[in-house]
């Protein structure tokens, strides 16, 4: 199998040997693929490969672990700082949760679009909860914000609902512990993150949307960020 050009993201370098690296690149056509990338290390390589290049690479091979011809970096995303935080979270979390060369070209996209507005200092929250909201909805996932699970009913402003497991949300008791008001959901769809309130609520939600996804192992990206970040400034 050859592949040639593809347009992808670098996620992961791990070093090879002397001069080589495998990298996992997440393309937009083949999904997530790790290269053996021969060569790209070491003190004379001007152009070394590292996480948030983006370009095109060529590669070949069967199986999992392909043999890279090479990368042209197109672009490279400049972050720092919690920006910098994010963006580790942004790539870990594609790692984990798109399977090994399956196309996601909406994903993709996503990744690429929320990596750009850390670059131009968004607000962290209101970069990565509608990235994971659509991640989710991309990968099959997604959460019906419009209306409850159980009666098909719009969703109420003034109502209370809980997040049942592979079903929705459902209304509920207002004194529900790990309830949500309607209101909040509906600012949640609208994209509308302005209120604390709203961030914490949408966080928790897309937590435990993600939580099947990604299993018992935890995030490393998210191990980095917590001690020092208050609760509603995590990266997921």
């Amino acid at each position: 199998m050859r592949y040639e050009n593809l347009q992808a993201l670098v996620l992961h370098v791990k070093p090879y040997r002397e001069t080589s690296a495998i990298v996992r690149f997440f393309s937009r056509d083949q999904g997530v693929l790790s290269v053996v990338m021969r060569g790209v290390r070491g003190a004379r390589k001007a152009n070394r490969l590292m996480p948030f290049s983006c370009g095109l690479v060529s590669c070949f091979g069967r199986g999992t672990l392909l043999t890279g011809k090479g990368f042209e970096t197109q672009t490279t995303y400049v972050l720092s700082g919690n920006p910098l935080s994010a963006g580790f979270y942004i790539l870990e979390l594609i790692t984990r949760v798109v399977p090994p060369q399956h196309p996601e070209p909406v994903v993709f996209d996503m990744t690429l679009r929320a990596l750009t507005q850390l670059q131009q200092g968004r607000d962290i929250a209101r970069t990565l909860r509608p990235f994971e909201l659509g991640v989710l909805e991309a990968l099959g996932y997604g959460l019906d914000f419009h209306q409850d699970a159980h009666s098909g009913q719009p969703i109420d402003a003034a109502a209370t609902y809980e997040l049942i497991d592979e079903a929705g949300f459902v209304k509920c008791a207002s004194a529900r512990e790990g309830a949500y008001g309607g209101h909040i959901l509906k600012a949640i769809s609208a994209g509308d993150f302005a209120h604390a309130q709203t961030r914490a609520a949408a966080l928790r939600i897309c937590r435990r949307a993600l939580g099947p996804l990604l299993g018992d192992k935890p995030l490393i990206s998210r191990q980095l960020w917590e001690p020092s970040q208050p609760k509603d400034r995590t990266p997921d």
